[in-house]
């Protein structure tokens, strides 16, 4: 199958590939309303976070896995804008970068449910793609030849962050993408629109998408959920918070995939 990539547009389109809707608990609604409401220090915002973990620290980390996401990944950002020297402030290479980024932000994302999914690093293969490498691999744990997630390091951090590497590894993903969208499709029967979801990192920023297979085979479809930074200032950790629904939507989109994918 070769298709052809479009950006999601159109009520259709948009209607197809919406992100699920998620009821965020209230600590997690109660601590995001805290960074949107603090001032742009992190001394401040580090103390009033203490402060709010210190309240809520007894409640069940599966039944409120949303808020224990939104609190250690914070706290994770805090901890390093406040260190002697911030590490992601400096150059750094890529598989440098990514245990204190996206294998972070990952694993802390998907604890809650490493009963479905499990993530692999760094030169994997999957079946279905053949002798590509990727950086990071998801894969179903009822099922080793579903994938729902594919990882790239698009670069470091000021080192070998091109614009051009960025083009050739997200060439690289959508290419290797439509092979296991076609196996979804026609071994396990998927129904339209199938997804197939990634995550890249580039010049400091993650990015969590996805692309469609929707009703017409020549037709791939892009999803943007969100693109956040990885915050070095108050203002940009706000920014995160700020995105942080939208990459449990993200999260809830691939749980839903791989349960229907049990049936």
């Amino acid at each position: 199958m070769s298709g052809t990539l479009l950006e999601e547009s159109g009520a259709s389109i948009k209607s197809l590939t919406d992100p699920p809707k998620i009821e965020l608990r209230e600590p997690c609604k109660d601590i995001l309303n805290l960074i949107s409401k603090s001032s742009a220090s992190a001394t401040c915002i580090k103390s009033q976070i203490r402060s709010f973990i210190g309240t809520n620290n007894s409640l069940d980390e599966s039944e409120y896995a949303d808020y224990y996401f939104a609190e250690s990944t914070l706290h994770h950002f805090l901890q390093m804008m406040t260190s002697p020297r911030n590490p992601i402030l400096f150059p750094m290479k890529e598989r440098t970068a990514a245990p204190i980024t996206t294998i972070y932000l990952l694993h802390a994302m998907f604890l809650s449910c490493n009963d479905l999914v499990s993530f692999h690093w760094i030169e994997r293969t999957a079946d279905i793609t053949g002798a590509a490498k990727w950086d990071g691999i998801c894969f179903s744990i009822k099922d080793k030849r579903l994938t729902p997630v594919l990882i790239e390091f698009s670069g470091g951090i000021h080192f070998n962050s091109t614009t051009e590497k960025e083009q050739r590894d997200e060439s690289k993903m959508i290419r290797n993408m439509v092979k296991l969208l076609e196996y979804a499709k026609y071994v396990k029967k998927h129904k339209s629109p199938v997804p197939q979801f990634y995550c890249r990192f580039f010049n400091n920023q993650i990015f969590f998408e996805a692309i469609f297979l929707v009703d017409e085979e020549t037709r791939l479809v892009k999803r943007t959920f969100c693109k956040i930074p990885c915050p070095v200032t108050p203002r940009e950790l706000k920014i995160f918070a700020e995105n942080i629904p939208a990459m449990l939507k993200w999260k809830q989109a691939i749980i839903n995939y791989v349960i229907k994918s049990q049936k």
